[in-house]
């Protein structure tokens, strides 16, 4: 049931209905036993969707440290690796492009070594994502990160 509530809040959240995905994650928080760690990473994975798009970094990034504490505690691989893939979409959004790369790059192993193809693909789009705008500082040494130019665009060291 808790990855029920887990799709309505990224829904809410899409939608920019953050007191409505804060409601939902409020409400699912009641029916989560301390014990049941599986539901406990979805329901900290939830907290992190609704502060990353409030603004949120330091809750954002605890609750989806917990959230992948629990996910590897309990060897639950494509769970983490969904997670991690999130974790980097809010990095970018914090604008730690480097923390990104980091989350991306172990969510990417992670699919590839499950076969989940599709999603392994939503990575590699999400690294070569092109950006408007300047390089940021470094971009060579982050080819195809969201936020960095292509490296035959990106101005010289």
């Amino acid at each position: 049931m808790i990855k029920t509530y887990w799709h309505l809040v990224e829904a809410l959240v899409a939608q920019d209905r953050l007191d409505d995905a804060r409601e939902i994650v409020v409400f699912a928080a009641r029916s989560v036993p301390d014990e049941d760690l599986f539901c406990r990473s979805w329901l900290l994975h939830a907290e992190a969707l609704v502060a990353t798009k409030s603004g949120e970094q330091a809750t954002a990034t605890t609750s989806f440290a917990e959230a992948l504490r629990l996910l590897e505690e309990l060897d639950f691989a494509l769970d983490g690796a969904e997670a991690r893939f999130a974790l980097g979409r809010a990095l970018l959004a914090f604008g730690d492009l480097t923390g990104a790369r980091i989350e991306f790059e172990r969510a990417r192993v992670i699919f590839a070594r499950l076969g989940a193809d599709i999603r392994r693909d939503a990575i590699d789009r999400a690294l070569a994502e092109p950006v408007e705008g300047p390089a940021p500082a470094g971009c060579l040494s982050l080819p195809r990160l969201p936020g960095c130019l292509p490296p035959s665009q990106c101005p010289g060291p």
